[in-house]
């Protein structure tokens, strides 16, 4: 879960997820006062958030050089409506964000804590940490923690470890082709293809229901999902969305074996051009797809759970999600 509690802005978006990340590292001091200059109190207040502030959250991700995009804040509003938590001053204007997302039956992702620069230092942060863990009740609450946070994470009962999962990042210096093509072919995602693709799904997390999380993040403007089928069995799947002009996310790339995953993922990148930029995460247990050899290693988050962990068979995962269980 993303946390941020100092005072300094950073100016400009990095350019790559490993210097956003170490960004972020830097700014992950969670609920501690910084030092600098004294502040105006700011009273507040936490009330479930409205739509149109889901805007303004993703201004301040986007200021603060995060690796999460509206794409991530609108699919996560899609899975459930009501996630939105929002620190208020006085005047009802916000000045920090939470995120506690139901993902499936007793399952909820937390998600986006962050307070406002000019807000911060005051135990707003801790707050809205105490409102997100109470939206979660008693569901199984899941976030992914960067190195600074984790200890303190344990502290607060999530002991339960999970899948850890590094980030990448790649420029293209040219555009991608396929290089070798296995006896499957690709199409875009349709409804026919939902119960197949499930089924493989089924294979990477056999205790969890995830369709309707894949439908919030792999349906909508601005993503490309693929299915890889041999006959009419999906042997792979996989997103990409723009995040901004030039920057990629890639998405929950599964597959039967490396072959086909690496053919969905090309497919994947085929109509993007040099220049642009691609951001995944993969299981730290594993290397990177082939096509990405010379992809920039960034940071590592540590996937925690507030009650059991969640069953992943990474076998079949060659990109991950960090966004959502």
């Amino acid at each position: 879960m993303r946390v941020v509690s100092n005072h300094r802005a950073i100016s400009e978006m990095a350019s790559s997820l490993h210097k956003m990340c170490r960004s972020r590292l830097k700014m992950d001091r969670l609920f501690s006062c910084q030092p600098g200059a004294r502040r105006k109190s700011v009273c507040s207040r936490i009330r479930a958030g409205r739509p149109e502030e889901a805007a303004f959250l993703g201004s301040h991700i986007e200021a603060e050089g995060w690796d999460g995009s509206m794409y991530d804040i609108t699919a996560q509003l899609t899975l459930d409506p009501n996630c939105l938590l929002v620190a208020a001053d006085d005047n009802n204007r916000p000045v920090g964000f939470g995120m506690s997302i139901q993902c499936a039956k007793d399952v909820v992702y937390m998600d986006n804590l962050i307070v406002l620069p000019e807000a911060r230092g005051q135990g707003i942060g801790r707050n809205i940490w105490t409102a997100m863990v109470a939206q979660g009740g008693s569901s199984n609450i899941i976030l992914d923690g960067v190195p600074a946070m984790v200890d303190w994470y344990r502290r607060q009962g999530f002991v339960h470890p999970g899948v850890d999962l590094t980030g990448y990042t790649m420029p293209l210096m040219n555009t991608i082709k396929q290089e070798v093509t296995p006896a499957c072919r690709l199409e875009l995602l349709s409804e026919e293809h939902w119960p197949e693709m499930m089924r493989l799904d089924r294979a990477v997390y056999p205790s969890l229901d995830r369709e309707r999380v894949l439908r919030a993040f792999f349906v909508g403007r601005g993503v490309k999902t693929l299915v890889a089928l041999d006959g009419r069995r999906v042997v792979g799947f996989g997103s990409i969305h723009e995040k901004r002009d030039g920057f990629h996310g890639l998405r929950n790339v599964t597959a039967e074996n490396e072959k086909v995953a690496d053919y969905v993922i090309r497919g994947l990148l085929s109509h993007l051009s040099a220049g642009s930029t691609v951001s995944f995460r993969v299981p730290s247990c594993k290397r990177p797809p082939r096509c990405f050899k010379n992809a920039e290693k960034g940071m590592t988050v540590t996937r925690l759970y507030s009650k059991s962990t969640i069953d992943v068979i990474t076998d079949k995962l060659f990109v991950s999600i960090a966004n959502i269980v």
